[in-house]
């Protein structure tokens, strides 16, 4: 009649239960991803600038002295000059 089986055709053992997500696996992907992908509010690395904040400082330091030379009537300093002083 029919192929019937007298025992479920499933596994013998009991499923198993999905492991827990710990917050330190969070902690060290959050440690490992590249700066750019870390949004500026979410930066909890004291000490570590990103990419794009360090460059953006130093364009305005650089802006900051050709104004200040401009002002006392020096001219624009050179870019070697400015990349000297740090």
């Amino acid at each position: 009649m029919g192929n019937r089986q007298s025992s479920p055709s499933g596994p013998n053992y009991p499923p198993k239960k999905p492991k827990k997500v710990k917050k330190k696996d969070f902690d060290i992907l959050k440690a490992h991803r590249p700066p750019g992908y870390t949004p500026p509010k979410q930066d909890n690395r004291s000490g570590m600038d990103l990419h794009s904040d360090k460059i953006r400082r130093q364009l305005e330091e650089m802006d900051a002295m050709r104004s200040a030379a401009i002002a006392r009537g020096e001219g624009l300093p050179s870019y070697d000059a400015s990349m000297k002083m740090k």
